[in-house]
């Protein structure tokens, strides 16, 4: 629009008026024209006045002044001045200096004019410079107004309100504002900036600790909390485990919370945000009683949201303070905002962990698939290095298994392996893994056990098969297969992750050869060669 408005005067524009308008200056660019257009109807105003030629002369040379003044420093040469130092001070000052000199010339309405043009600086100082330079420009145009107009500030006089007044009151009431707008605008900005930077963060996440230690940054650096905490349910849904535990600037080890009468199972129960700035009075109302983690000491503000996914509750996000009042309703939008993208992220979480953990196990039996296994195997005999503990694998076979098979048919193969493998894991620890090596063969790796150790679980393992009663489609029992099995144990019977298996694997083929139903080494006959780990 500078362009046009400039272009009306004629002939092509020079490069300087060519540069389009700074997004700052773009937003200023409408109180710059009404100002530059009152100083025109000034201009119009003191030259049809009846005075001195001299006097009309200087007066329009000040009005031209701040017009060319105006132009050049708002619309021109703005964004370099911005580089200058203390810019923000020198400038309030200059047009202060610029629009009070007009008051020297006396003209009817003149005064008009200057409180109009006045009223407008102030805006565009207060959004461009701030607080104080504006107070300040405001400052210099009162004493100035009072000096020129010859007039005392203790003054009673009618006069004095209408010519005095409306300076401070405008700044004050312009100036404060603004400021409140800008506080709430800049506010909002920083809320939409931590929600865009929590949108693409998560989009990429993929890991639960990757989502929490997201949740914590953000929670830090957007609300003025002194506790926070990020729970995630548990499998059974009666607790929140802990997954993150922030109070009065230290972490606390992850830990659980129950859900019974307390204002995280409020929220969980009935699935909705709760707020509140004074808990110590709202508590009795919500139904609950206080349950204090982190520092023992209680919060008087608190809010929470669930973390959900459809019709599942994750969990749960909670902030506190010490103090009342602590957060508002924007501070809870916020929350429930970064909540929602979390759970998305943290529903992404489960679904690509359990994808990752399907894409380990044998779809029909859900053992360790064969590289699975081999990967577990080495990282198992690392830590066997490291804490010079055994190591044992047990390689176990289904005897004449495709007979079986053949004889009763694929589904109650299917049956038989599945059976198996539970079997297997009701006579193992946690720390113990089970995976499919093939076929009918599977292998079994004891964290810390010696060949004692391993093969007393065989012994059960073939003592609970054996017990076991499998029954045809047409209802009649099948008698329940035999297994071979071979021990080999680290570092005693091989060096590595290969060795370990192929011994164990001789010695299945060994068990085989003994008649089958067989376990390799037969600890209780060959005591002598068991060599203690």
């Amino acid at each position: 629009m500078i362009n046009f408005v400039l272009s009306l005067f004629g002939g092509p524009l020079p490069k300087l008026f060519r540069k389009p308008l700074s997004e700052e200056q773009a937003f200023f660019f409408p109180t710059v024209v009404a100002t530059l257009v009152i100083c025109l109807a000034w201009a119009a105003v003191a030259t049809f006045q009846p005075v001195p030629e001299y006097y009309r002369s200087a007066a329009l040379l000040c009005d031209l002044a701040t017009v060319i003044y105006l132009a050049l420093v708002y619309l021109v040469f703005y964004d370099r001045l911005q580089k200058v130092r203390y810019i923000n001070w020198i400038l309030p000052v200059l047009n202060a200096f610029i629009f009070s000199i007009n008051l020297v010339f006396e003209f009817p309405y003149a005064h008009i004019f200057f409180l109009i043009i006045l009223s407008m600086i102030i805006f565009a100082n207060a959004i461009l410079f701030g607080r104080w330079p504006t107070y300040l420009f405001a400052i210099i145009c009162f004493i100035t107004d009072s000096v020129l107009t010859q007039q005392s500030v203790s003054s009673i006089e009618a006069g004095f309100f209408i010519d005095f007044l409306p300076i401070p009151v405008f700044t004050i009431v312009i100036v404060e504002t603004i400021r409140l707008l800008l506080s709430r605008y800049n506010a909002q900005v920083h809320r939409l900036q931590v929600l865009n930077m929590v949108a693409k963060s998560v989009s990429s996440s993929l890991e639960i600790k990757q989502v929490i230690t997201l949740l914590n940054s953000t929670i830090q650096n957007a609300l003025d909390a002194d506790t926070y905490y990020v729970g995630l349910m548990d499998s059974e849904g009666k607790a929140l485990h802990l997954e993150l535990l922030y109070d009065d600037g230290e972490f606390y080890p992850a830990s659980d919370l129950p859900l019974q009468n307390t204002l995280a199972g409020w929220v969980i129960h009935n699935r909705k945000s709760l707020f509140s700035g004074n808990l110590p009075q709202d508590m009795p109302d919500i139904g609950v009683r206080r349950f204090v983690v982190g520092q023992p000491r209680a919060s008087l503000s608190w809010m929470g949201t669930p973390l959900s996914s459809g019709d599942h509750i994750l969990g749960l996000v909670a902030v506190a303070a010490y103090k009342y009042d602590a957060f508002n309703k924007a501070d809870l939008e916020l929350l429930e905002n970064v909540a929602q993208q979390a759970s998305l992220a943290i529903d992404n979480a489960y679904h690509h962990a359990e994808v990752e953990k399907r894409s380990l196990l044998d779809s029909l039996t859900l053992a360790f698939n064969h590289s699975a296994f081999i990967q577990k195997l080495d990282d198992s005999i690392a830590e066997s290095d490291m804490t010079g503990l055994p190591l044992s694998v047990i390689m176990l076979d289904i005897d004449h298994f495709k007979s079986y098979n053949d004889r009763y048919g694929h589904l109650v193969g299917d049956k038989v392996l599945t059976r198996l493998t539970e079997v297997i894991h009701q006579h193992i620890r946690e720390t113990d893994y089970v995976g499919r090596w093939g076929g009918e063969e599977f292998s079994i790796a004891l964290v810390g056990a010696d060949v004692r150790q391993a093969y007393q679980i065989a012994q059960r393992i073939q003592k609970s098969l054996s017990e076991i009663e499998f029954i045809s489609r047409e209802g009649a029992s099948i008698p329940a297969p035999t297994v071979s099995q071979g021990i080999a144990t680290y570092p005693c019977d091989a060096d590595g992750t290969y060795t370990l298996i192929d011994e164990a694997d001789q010695r299945l083929y060994v068990a085989k050869n003994r008649g089958r139903d067989e376990i390799e080494p037969h600890v209780e006959e060959q005591e002598e060669s068991i060599k203690p780990v």
